[in-house]
């Protein structure tokens, strides 16, 4: 589902968090027949469940529309409704081996969720259609608006649904269309989908649509748009090949029998093997981000389905992820670094201002959050792209295999998530996730270059963690440090900083005094923010010499714009060689002043600051037993 657009509509309800009702309920099968009266409108129903490990009296989700009859097992049963559900109390208690077969007659006005505006649930109009979530329910689920069913993620069941509606309009389904009849001035359209689907992702949308056809290996593709837009539908879902060949080498094999995309008024939503797409999308220009975004979660949100919506960043984090997946796929890797970058972006600019700072797992879903954070979205896509890059190409994608054939057509935790990922990478992975996906925020760099004298020694870091560590844990996390040298070599290092307020990090091989510029994550990888400064310049911990010593500087202040020279004043106890040069305050070297051999005695040295820029700094005497350090500044 791709509901970024829609965050400025989500601060109006606060929901709760939906809390399913525990029973030994587990419901394989539906097959319904469900005649539309688009004029009056409402819709009339015949459902048939088998249902495994029912007891004697249970529960199905019901809500705004009236069951008249049900059978348990053909023998009528006593029901009793309200607040969404349908209480049913069968004639005798099954046997636990017994599949029990429940049937209900029921129909009404099919309603969306509460709300303004509505997004989940079922909408009447030109284009009659459902949306299998909502923003604002504290149930999520939407199938509960349309059929009597175990409505929660976790019941995956196989579907069998007939759909009758007035000549002329077309109804777009779950699965493969098996059989199109007509009668009485209605055409019935069967769907079936033989894989097991969450409730939440079986849909109808039923129009005066064209249905435009083709394949990709065999693989029916099959494309729901109005007649008027037969030719535009054409060109722009021209692209979808090319994301399915994207997936298809990232994740493995596409799980269902066929690709569908149907027009909707709103959208978009990840219905199993018929998106609905939303119609303001529908240009001549082949489809892309959103579009490969709905087509990811066939592979996770429909294949591998989260056990409960506390995980559902297992969905959405994903398929945002994908995005950037097909964008590599089409445009190289640049393509997909540039895609990436962008939801770390996206959340500290944009999100995380507006929604709040959560977790990615168990999040908040009172206002301004929702059923659908756009947190869980962009944060979600960038912490895959961390574990991306800790993991490795080769790792990362195994492990994304790994966890779809130990879930496919079933259902995932991120803890399941973590341990096909920790198989892969032959590591424990308990801090990322615990960090990342458990709790709350990011790291807040403060990145110090510390300057030493004289500058020949190595190049030194610390890193600063400066998140209130009471709110947001501190971040163990290998970070890239690109430095680039005076002559233009470039060298990558990679540091393990750990979960602690500051930690300081020594490049031995690369003295200071080489090093141009240093930046830390070059392809911002780490979810951050990141600042930078130069530590005040230290002396090192070396001898101090013993043969001479820098006495004064005269006059302290100097002026730099003042023709004249200042006067450095150098005692020496003994005949030595002698090098004195002056630094500024990031380390570097900018003028010898002598270097040579020096006899006994007291030395005046006039110098020059004609041409520096105001500042602090340092000049340096250096001889082979140690250094003298004299500070002084520039004005101007």
């Amino acid at each position: 589902m791709n509901a970024r657009i829609l965050i400025p509509c989500l601060l109006i309800f606060a929901a709760l968090w939906p809390q399913a009702t525990a029973q030994p309920l587990d419901v394989v099968h539906y097959k319904a027949d469900i005649a539309f009266d688009l004029a009056t409108p409402r819709l009339d129903g015949i459902v048939e469940l088998r249902i495994t490990d029912a007891p004697q009296n249970f529960v199905l989700h019901l809500r705004d529309l009236l069951a008249t009859s049900v059978e348990v097992n053909s023998v009528a049963a006593t029901f009793s409704q309200s607040d969404g559900e349908l209480r049913i109390n069968a004639a005798s208690a099954p046997s636990p081996a017994d599949t029990v077969a429940v049937r209900i007659v029921y129909g009404g006005r099919a309603t969306s969720e509460a709300g303004s505006p509505s997004w989940g649930g079922c909408f009447w109009g030109p284009v009659t259609f459902m949306m299998g979530v909502g923003f604002y329910a504290p149930y999520v689920s939407m199938m509960r608006h349309w059929i009597p069913s175990n409505d929660i993620p976790s019941d995956k069941a196989t579907f069998d649904l007939t759909y009758t509606v007035p000549d002329g309009y077309v109804a777009a389904g779950t699965g493969l269309l098996t059989e199109v009849r007509g009668a009485g001035g209605n055409t019935s359209y069967r769907w079936v989908e033989t894989h097991p689907t969450a409730t939440y992702l079986a849909t109808y949308a039923i129009g005066r649509y064209a249905r435009i056809t083709s394949s990709w290996n065999g693989l029916p593709l099959e494309y729901y748009v109005l007649k008027a837009d037969s030719l535009k539908g054409v060109a722009h879902f021209a692209s979808v090949p090319a994301m399915l060949d994207a997936f298809t080498r990232a994740y493995g094999p596409y799980p269902f029998d066929k690709v569908g995309y149907c027009m909707t008024p709103i959208g978009s939503m990840e219905h199993q093997t018929m998106i609905s797409y939303a119609s303001t999308l529908l240009t001549a220009q082949p489809a892309s981000r959103i579009a490969a975004h709905e087509l990811a979660h066939q592979w996770w949100g429909d294949c591998v389905t989260a056990t409960t919506f506390a995980d559902a960043w297992l969905s959405e984090g994903f398929a945002t992820f994908s995005e950037a997946v097909y964008a590599e796929h089409i445009g190289g890797r640049s393509a997909y670094e540039a895609a990436a970058v962008n939801f770390s972006n996206t959340y500290l600019n944009q999100v995380a201002p507006q929604e709040g700072v959560f977790p990615l797992h168990d999040f908040p879903r009172a206002a301004p959050s929702s059923n659908y954070p756009s947190t869980i979205y962009e944060k979600g896509a960038a912490v895959l792209r961390m574990l991306r890059h800790i993991m490795g190409d080769s790792a990362f994608f195994r492990g994304l295999r790994a966890f779809r054939a130990a879930h496919e057509y079933g259902n995932a935790t991120t803890d399941d998530f973590r341990a096909a990922m920790e198989g892969e990478h032959g590591r424990t992975l308990d801090w990322f996730f615990d960090e990342w996906v458990m709790k709350a925020g990011w790291p807040v760099y403060t990145v110090q270059k510390i300057v030493e004298l004289p500058s020949t020694g190595p190049f030194r870091l610390r890193i600063l963690q400066g998140q209130d560590s009471t709110k947001v844990p501190f971040f163990r996390m290998p970070i890239d440090v690109r430095i680039i040298r005076s002559t233009g070599d470039t060298t990558l290092v990679t540091v393990e900083n750990r979960a602690q307020r500051a930690e300081d990090f020594v490049f031995p091989a690369i003295p200071a005094n080489t090093v141009a510029s240093y930046l830390i994550d070059p392809k911002n990888v780490i979810l951050k923010t990141a600042s930078y400064r130069t530590v005040g310049v230290e002396s090192s911990p070396r001898v101090a010499i013993t043969e001479a010593l820098l006495a004064s500087i005269s006059p302290n202040p100097l002026h730099g714009d003042s023709p004249g020279t200042a006067m450095l004043s150098i005692s020496s106890a003994m005949p030595t060689r002698l090098r004195l040069s002056m630094f500024d305050s990031l380390g570097r070297e900018v003028r010898v002043l002598a270097e040579r051999e020096w006899h006994a005695g007291r030395h005046g040295v006039p110098f020059s600051v004609a041409g520096l820029p105001e500042g602090t700094y340092t000049l340096c005497l250096r001889s082979n037993s140690g250094v003298s350090l004299q500070r002084f500044v520039v004005t101007r």
